[in-house]
């Protein structure tokens, strides 16, 4: 039996979003074969930058740039996009039960386990933001709730919510890209927020892929202007922008992460048998030392393996010794950690792998390949 695919889905306002918001998240996790989803609640028909006497009207551009969102998701590697047909700039005036509605078939039909959104700030307070961040958070709620029926779907409890929230270094380069940036709304001047790092709970390295992020955002060439102000700045402040992931997580079901340390006295049989015998290396040594970190949300792993690794190397400066294995592999090399962990006894495994399990059906372990 084949474990199901882990889904994200975001849900978002407004074409680009979905790129210069997280991107490079979509990138990351569609290239490590996560199933990624976008609803988007808007087509932005009313996003236009150009000069008046050229903008094509708010039906037309609305088609335009529902297509440049298709494009741009094929580029980040999104599964599939949905629109919940919503007028931009009116979101916050959008009858709620509807928009809840909608938002609830969706992730009763996708069934993700991580569902991404904007934080209730709305990252500069645009309404639209905020109101999707409230929406969004709402529709988790009822889609778990098998007395809130839409078409007659199953209930769906979502794994995880998280708020992509953004840093002061990446509004500090929005700032010199575009000046400042001011939204006025009912006479108050709203402005970009930036959290504090104490307060964001989960960073993600997608530096990776930070160059088709890039790709991404030139597919929505109806905002050009905002796109040719970012394509002047230096690659080092593209590479903030779009190589690392910020956010906070709002809910969750799972747990947050545990470690188990382990010193392990050896000898005795396993001591005395031939090396060949079993898979377990290094049993001249007296003692075993493991650190198992263990956690059940994938989009965690970034954090957990640098915490893992961190604990690691202050441990071996007393040991003098040792081998570094993640044995549930998450996009680390681990063919080459596993013939150093394994030593002599590598090759070996390899031959019995493919002779009794050449389909790699037993992968609890995926170091040792057929």
């Amino acid at each position: 039996m084949t474990a199901a695919p882990f889904k994200l889905l975001a849900i978002l306002a407004h074409p680009d979003d979905e790129s210069l918001g997280i991107g490079g998240t979509f990138a990351k996790y569609a290239s490590e074969g996560v199933e990624t989803h976008l609803v988007c609640a808007t087509r932005g028909e009313r996003g236009w930058f150009g000069a008046p006497e050229d903008n094509p009207g708010p039906f037309a551009l609305g088609q335009i740039r529902e297509q440049e969102l298709h494009a741009a998701a094929a580029t980040l590697g999104i599964r599939s996009v949905r629109f919940l047909d919503e007028c931009d700039g009116d979101l916050d005036r959008a009858n709620p039960a509807r928009v809840i509605a909608r938002i609830v078939a969706h992730i009763r039909e996708i069934r993700p386990d991580v569902v991404i959104t904007f934080a209730p700030d709305g990252a500069y307070g645009h309404p639209d933001h905020v109101a999707i961040s409230q929406l969004a958070t709402t529709a988790i709620v009822a889609a778990n709730d098998e007395c809130y029926l839409t078409g007659g779907q199953l209930s769906h409890q979502v794994q995880a919510l998280y708020y992509v929230v953004f840093r002061n270094d990446e509004n500090a380069i929005y700032a010199e890209a575009f000046g400042d940036l001011v939204m006025q709304v009912d006479g108050v001047k709203r402005r970009s927020i930036s959290w504090p790092e104490w307060a964001i709970t989960t960073q993600i390295d997608t530096s990776d892929h930070w160059r088709t992020v890039w790709q991404a955002i030139t597919c929505h060439r109806t905002q050009l202007p905002s796109i040719d102000a970012l394509s002047r700045l230096p690659e080092t402040s593209h590479r903030t922008l779009w190589g690392n992931g910020t956010f906070y997580r709002a809910l969750s079901f799972v747990n947050g992460g545990q470690t188990l340390v382990c010193l392990r006295c050896l000898g005795g049989a396993m001591g005395r048998v031939p090396e060949d015998a079993t898979a377990y290396g290094n049993r001249a040594a007296l003692y075993n030392l493991s650190i198992d970190a263990t956690w059940s949300d994938p989009i965690q792993s970034d954090e957990m393996i640098a915490w893992t690794l961190h604990v690691w190397s202050e441990i071996q400066q007393e040991t003098g010794t040792g081998i570094y294995l993640n044995f549930a592999g998450l996009g680390e090399d681990n063919g080459k950690l596993a013939q150093l962990a394994y030593r002599s006894n590598h090759d070996r495994l390899v031959q019995v792998k493919r002779k009794y399990d050449p389909t790699n059906l037993f992968r609890t372990n995926i170091n040792i390949k057929p």
